[in-house]
């Protein structure tokens, strides 16, 4: 308004044609001036929009981003397979020997667990069950069973878990250096002095067998076609 006043002190002194001219430019001045300050505001106000609206798409992206990568963590958690327990070795005074009356197939529905077992056991001519047990934990940690089976075969079946090593088993993967496969499962199997030596893994559990004699690859395959049924 001060600035009103100074052009309105200057245009008294002039004469009436040019006051009205005068007046005219001073009016036109004010009216640009008003409109520069509305467009500034106007500026001012985009930009304020414009900041708050990016700042909000920001916030969006980050809070997807957070999302994305808690989905992905969860799903390396509970997809990962766990990992495996150490493999140990048990040697002879880890563990004592003891017989047992309990079959592996029934040592397997008592434990709730899904052994393999010749499924002739029950008609074999001899039968013993024998149980390996650590002597700290009495922890089972190998299955014996011995048989005879229709041809005269003496069958030793030994069971231990994935990760467990036993002394007496050692040297079958040393021996075991022929393969076959059995019902889509590998097998090695191979020669030891005068005995016929087999081995193989299924699921969470190894298998050992020794044959007390000399026999053919067809004889290996028969005999495990009775054990693994899958």
């Amino acid at each position: 308004m001060s600035i009103e006043r100074d052009f309105e002190k200057l245009v008294i002194k002039q004469n009436p044609e040019q006051k009205k001219a005068s007046w005219q430019k001073i009016q036109k001045m004010l009216e640009e001036d008003e409109q520069e300050t509305v467009a500034d505001i106007e500026f001012g106000n985009t930009l304020a929009k414009g900041f708050f609206s990016n700042r909000r798409n920001i916030i969006i992206m980050v809070s997807s981003a957070l999302v994305l990568l808690t989905a992905a963590i969860l799903m390396l958690v509970f997809l990962l397979p766990e990992p495996l327990p150490p493999k140990r070795y048990c040697a002879m005074g880890d563990y004592r020997i003891e017989p047992s009356m309990v079959s592996i197939e029934d040592y397997s529905e008592q434990s709730n667990l899904d052994l393999l077992y010749f499924d002739w056991y029950k008609d074999a001519e001899y039968v013993v069950e024998t149980h390996y047990k650590l002597i700290d934990t009495d922890e089972v940690v190998c299955l014996k069973e011995e048989l005879i089976d229709s041809f005269g075969n003496y069958i030793s079946f030994y069971i231990t878990d994935n990760n467990t090593e036993i002394d007496i088993l050692t040297n079958y993967s040393e021996t075991c250096n022929l393969s076959l496969i059995i019902n889509n499962v590998e097998v090695n199997w191979g020669y030891y002095v005068n005995t016929t030596r087999v081995s193989f893994n299924y699921e969470d559990w190894s298998y050992y067998l020794s044959i007390q004699s000399i026999v053919e690859q067809s004889t290996v395959e028969n005999l495990l076609k009775t054990l693994i049924r899958v």
